[in-house]
């Protein structure tokens, strides 16, 4: 407990070198960043997500059902100890929040969202938090049938470098807090859910 320290890792280059011009005309080995390797995740922060009632995930699914278009929402619930891991944790979802947006049968543009506080606020007061975000990717296999395509897997691709990004892009604004790390935060526990 008293050794443990978690550290954000900093890829930023150190300003006020007078050793060469300014970045981007010159950096030394002294104020360039660490190189850095890759590795897979040893852990997940979070280890599953429940869905309280299969009609939100119903609900939510209805919009691409009924136009064929995609659509993106925000997960609202809370986070519990997962017993059947070890130190596991899970995303209990109760709501699904869907934002103003446009979308087609490729694509889904967020537009501003004047409720966006109303509805944290009250989330707050039923003692929920957004603990992540949805969105579709369906191609419509057999519409009669109900069926869709299985494009994503193990030998193409589970997430598109785009989803990356905004998985990330969400994950920092919605860090976790940790008593261990100096910054008071230390990844996130924000969970992205693929609809495919």
């Amino acid at each position: 407990g008293k050794f443990l320290q978690l550290e954000d890792i900093s890829c930023r280059i150190k300003r006020g070198c007078k050793d060469h011009p300014p970045w981007p005309r010159g950096i030394c080995s002294k104020c360039q960043p660490n190189a850095i390797t890759l590795n897979r995740q040893p852990y997940r922060h979070v280890d599953n997500v429940v869905f309280e009632n299969a009609s939100l995930v119903e609900r939510f699914l209805n919009y691409w059902r009924s136009t064929g278009h995609q659509r993106l929402g925000y997960l609202y619930g809370r986070y519990e100890m997962h017993g059947d891991v070890p130190l596991g944790i899970r995303a209990v979802v109760a709501a699904i929040y869907e934002p103003p947006q446009e979308s087609t049968r490729d694509s889904i543009v967020l537009m501003p969202d004047d409720r966006e506080k109303v509805v944290d606020e009250l989330a707050r007061k039923l003692d929920l938090t957004r603990v992540g975000w949805i969105f579709t990717d369906l191609i419509a296999d057999d519409v009669k049938k109900g069926t869709v395509k299985h494009v994503r897997n193990i030998k193409s691709h589970f997430l598109t470098a785009q989803e990356c990004i905004t998985a990330g892009h969400y994950q920092n604004q919605h860090p976790n807090r940790c008593r261990f790390s100096s910054s008071g935060f230390f990844g996130s526990k924000f969970v992205t859910v693929c609809v495919t």
